[in-house]
């Protein structure tokens, strides 16, 4: 379960009015990182899902986390709730060996558009 409800999330993203996007391969520069910006008062970051072990490197900064940065909302890309965690898994199993929409479809449950861009910029 969430450390955080979406509310909570989203008053954190307030509070700074940003949310740090990062990866890389290393933990050890992760979690760096991740303290870094706590420290400078960020209470979100996103860990993007990069790398081939990605999963692996956000399990241990999620562990850091925890415990040096107890008022963080940690996320990995949109996964915010175990359903969305199921379908991020099977998609990061599947590697290299299905069709890129597929999977894409198969995560969101629809093909990509640009409406919500469009909405965002008051074009539609």
């Amino acid at each position: 379960m969430a450390k955080f409800d979406k509310i909570a999330v989203l008053a954190k993203m307030g509070e700074t009015g940003m949310v740090p996007v990062f990866y890389h391969k290393d933990a050890e520069t992760a979690k760096k990182v991740v303290k870094a910006c706590y420290d400078g008062g960020v209470r979100a970051f996103e860990f993007t899902n990069r790398g081939d072990f990605a999963h692996e490197v956000f399990e241990e900064v999620v562990k850091f986390a925890a415990k040096e940065c107890p008022e963080l909302a940690l996320g990995v890309g949109s996964v915010v709730d175990p359903a969305t965690a199921a379908r991020l898994k099977k998609v990061l199993e599947s590697g290299n060996d299905a069709d890129p929409m597929t999977l894409y479809e198969g995560f969101a449950g629809h093909r990509p558009t640009a409406d919500a861009l469009l909405r965002d910029k008051g074009l539609k």
